[in-house]
Order: C-alpha cells, then structure tokens, then sequence
C-alpha cells in the first residue's frame, strides 16, 4: 500500500494531566516541532501522513474546540483538509469529563475501515 492508499482515518490521543508533558513526547517520538503535517513510516512500511498537533483542545480553548467539533475545529485553525492526512495525533488532557474521550472514539470509528 502506498500514499493515498489508506481509507480509515486513525487517531492517537496522548492522554495526562495539564502540564504532565504529552507534547514533550509527541515531539520527542516523532521529531515534530510544530502542529502540521509529517509523512511518517507505519511499523509495516506503509508510509502515512501524520496530522501532528502539539497543542491540547483544552489548551487552544475548550469552547472553541469541543469534542463534537473536534478534529474538525482544527483541521480549520491549521487549514487541513481530513482528506490530507490519514493519523491525527494529539495531546488531549485528562478531564472530569470522560465523555469527551467517548465522543472523540466515536467520531473516529464512523469514518470507513479500511487495513494500514
């Protein structure tokens, strides 16, 4: 499989307490510096284009990015299109709400299966 061949869309959600560090890891797994697109390597050699944020919802503004809107509220702050990437990797704060991470897994799991 090559660019472009891969249908599902997943997400990665580094999950911890405000200023526990989940940016710091995404940067240093990924060598990422800043919010945009990457082409990473899947452990199968699929090449992929990773949608890389290193900002929190909660972090940008909870209101502005809720989780009914979200990843659409940031495909538009960082003007990506979800048919440009096909992982979205984030930080996501740990809240008193569980249903955020409920609602995002179910965002998630609505766009078409497909194998990487």
């Amino acid at each position: 499989m090559g660019l472009g061949s891969v249908k599902k869309k997943y997400a990665l959600f580094i999950v911890g307490e405000r200023n526990s560090g989940k940016s710091t890891l995404i940067r240093s797994l990924t060598g990422c510096s800043k919010s945009k697109i990457y082409y990473v390597k899947s452990l199968s050699g699929n090449t992929l284009r990773a949608f890389v944020i290193l900002s929190s919802p909660q972090e940008m503004g909870a209101s502005r990015y809720p989780p009914q809107n979200f990843p659409k509220s940031i495909e538009d702050k960082y003007q990506v299109d979800r048919k440009e990437y096909d992982i979205l990797i984030s930080p996501l704060e740990l809240s008193r709400q569980k249903s955020e991470i409920i609602r995002l897994q179910a965002i998630y799991s609505k766009l078409p299966k497909s194998r990487l």
